[in-house]
């Protein structure tokens, strides 16, 4: 098991926007090629209204207050 550093925790909330952000323009790009398979597009809605309610909701000082609460436990010091 390898705990995060400090450091981790504090850029989860861009690699997790980052990632939300990646899955809906992959699913955007592939129903331009394929608009006839509805299974492509499965996640795409939720993970707008995700990524929108990220955006405009959470701050991410709160999402790594949250994360490093969570992982107090096992936190790794630098």
């Amino acid at each position: 098991m390898f705990p995060l550093l400090e450091e981790e925790i504090e850029v989860l909330p861009t690699l997790i926007k980052t990632r939300f952000a990646m899955s809906v323009t992959m699913s955007s790009h592939a129903q331009l090629k394929h608009p006839e398979d509805e299974y492509i597009t499965i996640d795409a809605k939720p993970g707008w209204l995700v990524l929108e309610r990220l955006a405009a909701e959470v701050r991410d000082e709160e999402m790594v207050a949250a994360y490093k609460n969570a992982c107090t436990f096992g936190l790794r010091k630098t």
